[in-house]
C-alpha cells in the first residue's frame, strides 16, 4: 500500500499545480520522491519527474524543470520505460518556449515527442506535442503547416471533444483559419 501513498502524494501534486499551487505541489512530490526512495522504487519515475518540472516551470524555475527532464530521459534510457516519453519531450519543449529558449530548440522536442506518439500509437499524446509544434509554427507564420499538422488529428477523434486537449487543438486551429480567411479576403480587396 505504501507504493499507492506514493503515487497519491504525485497525483496530489499534480491536481495542486493544476490549480496554481505549485509550492504545495513540489512539497507534495518531494514527499512522494522521499517515500519512494525509502521503498527503493523507481517505477514510473519517468512520469513522477514530468510533474515535477512542470511545477518547477510553473514558479520560474526552468533549469532546475529541464535538469528533471534530464533525469526522465536517463530514467527512461535506463528501465526502458516509455509510456511516458512523448510527454517528457513534448514539456520540455513548451518549458524551452516559456524560458524564451531558442525556436528550433522547442521545435525539436515537440518533433520528437510527435515521433516516439506516432510509434508508440498515442494519438492523444501525438497531439498534444501537434499542437504545441503547430502553435509554435503559427506564430512564426508557418498557418499553413499548423493546420496541416494539427486537423487530421484532430479529426481523428470521434469522441472527447469536450475535453481540455481537443478543445485546446480546436481552439487553434479555428484561429488559424480565422486568420486565413481575414488574410484572404484582404488580398480579395
Amino acid at each position: 500500500m505504501a507504493l499507492w501513498v506514493v503515487f497519491g502524494r504525485y497525483l496530489l501534486g499534480s491536481a495542486l499545480a493544476a490549480l496554481g499551487e505549485p509550492e504545495a505541489a513540489l512539497e507534495e512530490m518531494r514527499r512522494g520522491r522521499a517515500e519512494a526512495e525509502q521503498l527503493n522504487h523507481s517505477w514510473m519515475r519517468p512520469m513522477t519527474l514530468r510533474f515535477e518540472a512542470q511545477a518547477l516551470a510553473t514558479l520560474g524555475r526552468f533549469d532546475a524543470a529541464i535538469a528533471r527532464l534530464d533525469e526522465a530521459v536517463q530514467a527512461i534510457a535506463a528501465t526502458d520505460e516509455r509510456w511516458w516519453e512523448a510527454e517528457v519531450h513534448r514539456v520540455r519543449g513548451e518549458i524551452n518556449q516559456q524560458r524564451g529558449g531558442a525556436t528550433n530548440d522547442s521545435a525539436a522536442s515537440f518533433q520528437r515527442a510527435i515521433d516516439v506518439a506516432r510509434r508508440q500509437k498515442a494519438k492523444l499524446f501525438e497531439l498534444r506535442a501537434a499542437t504545441g509544434l503547430g502553435s509554435l509554427w503559427y506564430e512564426n507564420r508557418k498557418a499553413d503547416q499548423a493546420r496541416n499538422l494539427i486537423a487530421p488529428l484532430y479529426n481523428w477523434f470521434t469522441e472527447g471533444l469536450d475535453t481540455p486537449d481537443l478543445i485546446g487543438a480546436k481552439a487553434l486551429l479555428d484561429e488559424i483559419l480565422t486568420q486565413e480567411s481575414a488574410t484572404s479576403r484582404q488580398g480579395q480587396t
